[in-house]
């Protein structure tokens, strides 16, 4: 306006500003991975309790993640269509997974020694943008990597220096199957390492017991991601001093141990929801706090042809799961009361399959069997509070349970073709050439 003297601005337009910085900045918050705002607690996922039988894919109830030979490819599970087809890795993959808000994607490649001490030839994880289907960041030596429940950090197993490597005195190995011939040497040792997704900087390493490695044996955060486990489940679990170890993630620092004389011979053990560690030993079942070591519930058993158990995510229950031979029944415990609270029907001829995981919600058994050639290879769903028999899922000759999606709604599993089903009933909603018109392919 005519006249009107422009000077500093006063007192409560000084305050006016500062308050509008103060909620841009609000709004904008510290970087996230993605450029978008950060999810709340409770719409995360705790990330290990959606169970993958094979670790080379992954299931988010809308795509799949999975891969052919050395490539990573997205998926849209509605219709199948490859969305991305990502290559970086000179070496077989051995694990996928989405990243908690399902913008980005880690996979390693890595191939275990076996017998003949193959060395592998590109020991790495990738970061991935699934939006683009770029890379984002690469790790040298680290394989099976897992995002904090945040999506912030990454713990891997990490390759030590100097081990590893091919050593002529050793020579060269020829695969039959395939007629690669691989150079041969001492097998690799592995700590644990955190990483900062957003820099791909090292933030913190911690030291592993002398046989652990990533073929069977697992890392993963809390739900609260101030620490992360290391649980053994491995050939070496014999030879370990560790059954689980759990550790700071601000620090590395070694802040719990079950030893591996405590949990010996155990068919499997997994880590709960509420930090402990869950153990299925010959003569009992155990949920052990990690911190104290400490046995803080037991059940004494007496079970004879178990192969193996299946946990829900909390520790709260069991399935007891026998060879399959006529007459045995699947057992499902409950660890509060110590308690059987249900049986199941196992198959009448053939041995169950190595393969038994629970829904995130607790609510469904799947067990793959069929593997021994006497029966087709199907999948069976069980009402895990009840032990009812839901439904059997066939599966093609060569196909694989793949997992559940994380709101257990679905199962993926996956052959010459892939099939989605319904959890609660075992009916197929659709089924997906995945691998169709993509040449040859090992997965």
């Amino acid at each position: 306006m005519a006249g009107q003297t422009v000077g500093r601005p006063n007192q409560r337009e000084r305050r006016k500003s500062a308050l509008t910085i103060v909620a841009l900045f609000l709004c904008i918050g510290t970087p996230s991975l993605t450029g978008a705002s950060e999810p709340k607690p409770n719409e995360l996922q705790w990330k290990q309790s959606i169970e993958r039988p094979n670790r080379g894919w992954d299931y988010d109830g809308k795509r799949i993640l999975g891969h052919i030979g050395y490539d990573i490819c997205l998926w849209d599970a509605e219709t199948g269509k490859l969305l991305h087809r990502m290559k970086g890795h000179k070496e077989r993959i051995h694990t996928v997974q989405f990243s908690p808000d399902g913008n980005h994607a880690l996979s390693s490649s890595w191939i275990a020694p076996g017998e003949t001490q193959l060395i592998s030839r590109d020991t790495r994880v990738i970061l991935w943008n699934l939006g683009t289907g770029r890379e984002r960041d690469s790790f040298p030596g680290q394989v099976a990597g897992e995002f904090s429940p945040d999506g912030r950090r990454i713990v891997t197993f990490s390759q030590r220096p100097g081990t590893g490597k091919p050593s002529p005195a050793m020579g060269t190995a020829t695969l039959p199957r395939t007629g690669e011939v691989w150079q041969q040497g001492p097998q690799a040792k592995f700590d644990a390492a955190i990483w900062d997704t957003f820099t791909g900087r090292q933030l913190v390493k911690a030291t592993l017991d002398k046989y652990s490695d990533p073929r069977a044996d697992t890392l993963h955060f809390s739900p609260d991601g101030r620490s992360f486990a290391h649980v053994v489940n491995g050939t070496f679990t014999l030879y370990n001093r560790s059954g689980g170890v759990i550790f700071n993630t601000s620090d590395g620092r070694e802040i719990g141990r079950v030893t591996g004389e405590e949990v010996r011979f155990g068919q499997g053990h997994r880590y709960t929801s509420n930090g402990a560690l869950a153990s299925f030993e010959p003569k009992r079942a155990r949920l052990i706090d990690l911190k104290s070591g400490r046995t803080v519930r037991s059940i004494p058993q007496d079970l004879k042809n178990i192969w193996g158990t299946a946990w829900t995510h909390d520790g709260s229950k069991f399935a007891a799961i026998p060879f399959g031979f006529r007459g045995d029944q699947i057992t499902i415990w409950d660890m509060e009361s110590g308690k059987k609270i249900a049986e199941a029907k196992t198959h009448p001829k053939s041995k169950l399959g190595d393969r038994a995981i629970v829904s995130p919600d607790n609510r469904r058994l799947a067990i793959e069997s069929g593997r021994d050639g006497e029966d087709d290879p199907e999948v069976r769903l069980y009402n895990m509070n009840t032990g009812e028999e839901i439904a059997r899922i066939k599966l093609a000759k060569w196909g694989y349970m793949l997992g559940f999606s994380p709101d257990s709604k679905t199962l993926l599993v996956g052959g010459s073709e892939f099939a989605i089903c319904d959890s609660e009933n075992g009916k197929m909603i659709r089924t997906l050439g995945l691998l169709d018109n993509l040449g040859s392919h090992d997965w």
